[in-house]
């Protein structure tokens, strides 16, 4: 699942019939984020998270559910698209946690609001045609994203995402996967017999490396600070065959492997 973060700030809170609050909160905007991330409004898939509109606490399914999200819909505010929610806390005293978050946000000390979401498309903006406004020479665009879910947090990423923030526990580390991986791609691809030979330093050495916890990793990994590992071994492996004269196979003597 791919994540990732937006700053925001809830916009307003509405006292309903029934003595409840209503408070409305922008979770994405198509503004550059301080990552220099854009995430694409118009193809938010929306199905799953109304099928279970939970808003948790600092992502942590853990803990008790503050409260759950009446609406939610991508419309129009301050010129722009944005994702929006409509959301009722559970303030019942039964409930001290929705209690205190939903007192901390109608007071303003919690104004922060954060989505997670699995993106399907994932493309650096440097690649995007010179005609379209979101290209930019850092950063990745975020296309036909699943949202599932939204967290009230402390401290969201999106300038302009008001009250609401999106991303789950490792969202900022999403984009940096994208972008690590783009620009290996990119290294990859250019040709250059350098990098050819530490790639495969690399291949050679993969039998070697031991992968008895290869399911949990790959269920719970930090996908980009692997990715700069591997980068760092290749740089290591690079060293090591432009210093070695012989270039047979063997991998007893790879310097990461010791």
């Amino acid at each position: 699942m791919k994540t990732h973060r937006c700053v925001a700030r809830a916009l307003f809170t509405k006292q309903q019939e029934d003595g409840s609050h209503l408070t409305t909160f922008i979770g994405s905007t198509a503004a550059v984020d301080r990552a220099d991330d854009i995430v694409d409004q118009k193809s938010w898939k929306l199905a799953e998270f109304r099928a279970n509109p939970v808003i948790l606490q600092g992502h942590n399914p853990g803990k008790p559910v503050v409260g759950k999200a009446v609406n939610v819909e991508v419309r129009e505010h301050d010129g722009q698209e944005s994702l929006m929610f409509d959301v009722k806390f559970d303030d019942h005293e039964d409930n001290p946690d929705g209690q205190r978050i939903a007192r901390q946000v109608r007071e303003g000390f919690l104004s922060a609001v954060s989505v997670g979401f699995r993106s399907d498309d994932v493309v650096s903006r440097r690649s995007l045609h010179d005609d379209d406004e979101r290209k930019g020479e850092h950063g990745v665009l975020f296309r036909e994203n699943t949202l599932f879910e939204l967290s009230v947090v402390a401290i969201p990423m999106n300038q302009e995402a008001l009250a609401v923030s999106r991303g789950l526990k490792n969202a900022e580390q999403a984009a940096d996967d994208a972008r690590v991986k783009a620009s290996l791609i990119r290294l990859i691809e250019s040709g250059d017999p350098d990098v050819a030979r530490a790639v495969e330093a690399v291949r050679l050495a993969a039998p070697a490396i031991d992968t008895d916890d290869a399911l949990p990793w790959m269920q719970d990994v930090d996908l980009g600070q692997r990715v700069r590992d591997a980068q760092a071994k290749a740089d290591k492996a690079l060293t090591w065959l432009q210093d070695d004269d012989d270039t047979d196979t063997d991998t007893d003597g790879v310097p990461w492997l010791n």
